[in-house]
């Protein structure tokens, strides 16, 4: 099935336990990167990538050289699995395992390779309850809403990844999810990396959270803007204002466009201009 059909095969509200599911499970993904690899301040050791090639999260290397190994989680399939390049070395079905069993069998795979364990570690942010709450991984017979959810990731890391080529000579930074708010995303800093004060534009998908029962684009502006006379979003969308000012474009509001494929990229290109323009960068 093609991507954008499996995007269509379910509701974007039904897509909320396969959310918590796999936000759930990609931690072990990231603590395995994270107890292994030297801290980063801005905790950039710890994000994910997205592989379209198998269409999955995948860790930074961990390991020396080429013994080195990426932990991934792939949503679709539901399953973690370690990869070291193109080459499966091992991988579990996480349908009806125990987070802690799970947790303990790639505790055995990284032992083989000589690398610290994530069982026992706790992730130094509050997750949202109903992911805090699991216990056993389940699909609950939702297996098309894992397969919808990873389309709608693939198809965002496509978008985002356009995007940063399309606007390289502002050196977007790279796309990037972080454990933390389960969002795919890239960011424009118009001040350089490492500035006192930062003018940036972040451009992200997310698969829903506290602020949208649904998946969700967005562009988001800092540092703070005048919400008055907010011009509207040309091809979709709305301003959010809500904790977080940014233009956002809800799967409901994308599955209305006539060629998502086509329309949301320039959703992007021009959500991005409009905060620029607001920003006067």
């Amino acid at each position: 099935m093609k991507e954008i059909d499996q995007i269509r095969s379910a509701a974007p509200a039904s897509l909320t336990t396969a959310r918590f599911m796999t936000h759930k499970s990609v931690q072990s993904v990231s603590m395995a990167a994270r107890v292994n690899l030297a801290a980063k301040d801005d905790d950039s050791h710890a994000n994910l990538g997205w592989h379209r090639g198998f269409n999955g999260f995948l860790s930074h290397p961990i390991g020396k050289g080429d013994k080195s190994v990426e932990v991934a989680l792939i949503p679709g399939l539901f399953e973690l699995a370690v990869y070291r390049g193109a080459d499966r070395l091992a991988c579990m079905a996480l349908q009806g395992v125990a987070v802690r069993d799970a947790d303990a069998w790639l505790d055995a795979e990284l032992e083989k390779l000589a690398l610290k364990p994530v069982s026992g570690q706790s992730p130094s942010y509050e997750m949202p309850p109903e992911t805090d709450a699991i216990e056993t991984y389940s699909t609950d017979g939702q297996a098309e809403t894992f397969a919808a959810l990873s389309a709608w990731f693939s198809l965002s890391a496509a978008i985002l990844s356009e995007f940063a080529g399309r606007n390289s000579d502002l050196s977007p930074g790279p796309v990037r999810c972080w454990a933390h708010h389960y969002d795919l995303a890239t960011e424009v800093n118009f001040d350089g990396a490492g500035a006192e004060q930062s003018t940036t534009v972040g451009v992200g998908f997310s698969p829903g959270d506290e602020h949208y029962g649904e998946p969700y684009f967005y562009i988001s502006p800092w540092s703070e803007i005048d919400t008055k006379d907010l011009p509207a979003p040309p091809v979709t969308g709305h301003w959010h204002t809500d904790e977080f000012v940014g233009i956002v474009a809800t799967a409901t509001e994308a599955l209305s466009l006539a060629d998502m494929r086509r329309d949301l990229p320039a959703f992007v290109e021009s959500g991005f201009r409009i905060c620029r323009d607001k920003l006067g960068v």
